[in-house]
């Protein structure tokens, strides 16, 4: 009997049928019993796969996890190419926002609005330098999507916008902490 994939961390258990498509299980014990079973035809004496991906329905009428699905040919697949460029926008924007607040005093950004009518002048003028720089990223991002909307239409193929990206991360502006100097 061969098992193939991560039994201890898997919860499904399948094997590949005739057709290309597969049966499962939610337990290896019953998977264990079906492939040494001769009743079952189907499964006798088929290697068991393991997999916690999700099992859907294909076009096809046949069960596949969820990564082996094959696609319906008559139906055009069309690609939504500004969706991708905005998740990954999107990621990039966070992660440097992440950046200067790890890199500041405050614990998150909601942390850093709390000082925005501070006393603590040096915590204050950080605080509106922040949320500029925020502005600032989230108007760069609205301006790339205003210049490229053409490129961003979806299409019957994907598109090669890495010149967009390139854009998109070469100007994208960098947070640049002004020296606040404590007035007496």
């Amino acid at each position: 009997m061969q098992i193939l994939g991560d039994v201890k961390n898997s919860n499904k258990f399948y094997i590949y049928l005739e057709h290309g498509g597969i049966a499962w299980v939610s337990s290896i014990e019953t998977a264990k019993s079906y492939v040494s079973n001769p009743c079952y035809t189907e499964w006798y004496n088929k290697p068991i796969y393991c997999t916690n991906e999700d099992i859907i329905k294909g076009y096809d009428g046949n069960l596949y996890i969820k990564s082996q699905c094959p696609t319906d040919p008559n139906i055009k697949i069309k690609y939504d190419n500004k969706s991708m460029f905005v998740e990954s926008a999107k990621k990039h924007i966070k992660a440097d926002l992440d950046e200067v607040i790890e890199n500041s005093p405050f614990e998150s950004l909601e942390d850093a609005y709390t000082y925005n009518s501070s006393k603590i002048k040096e915590l204050k003028a950080l605080c509106k330098e922040i949320f500029e720089f925020r502005d600032n990223l989230i108007l760069f991002y609205q301006k790339i999507l205003k210049k490229y909307e053409k490129e961003f239409e979806v299409t019957d193929e994907l598109l090669d916008l890495s010149y967009v990206y390139e854009d998109f991360l070469t100007n994208c502006p960098k947070f640049k902490q002004n020296d606040v100097q404590e007035s007496d």
